[in-house]
């Protein structure tokens, strides 16, 4: 599901992507890799308050990833330039 997700990412086939990468979490609820997929795509289609309650879900699972590229991720998304660089 996840390479699927990707390849309509390539097409920007956005109404197709979220729905794979959330199944994909069902299946793999502990894969950080989807989770920071599901928060790049939420954070593309400006979702971002949804975003960011992903990143506090996987704050609060400890998933192991590197929440804070996530993070920097999505501020950079929200235009929030400076702040994407102060995070690094």
């Amino acid at each position: 599901m996840n390479t699927l997700a990707n390849l309509y990412f390539e097409t920007r086939n956005s109404a197709a992507i979220e729905p794979l990468y959330r199944r994909a979490l069902v299946v793999e609820p502990e894969n950080g890799i989807l989770f920071a997929n599901l928060a790049g795509v939420l954070g593309d289609q400006g979702k971002f308050a949804v975003a960011d309650s992903l990143v506090r879900v996987m704050k609060g699972r400890k998933i192991p990833f590197p929440i804070d590229r996530v993070e920097t991720d999505l501020l950079y998304q929200r235009g929030e330039i400076d702040a994407a660089f102060d995070q690094q």
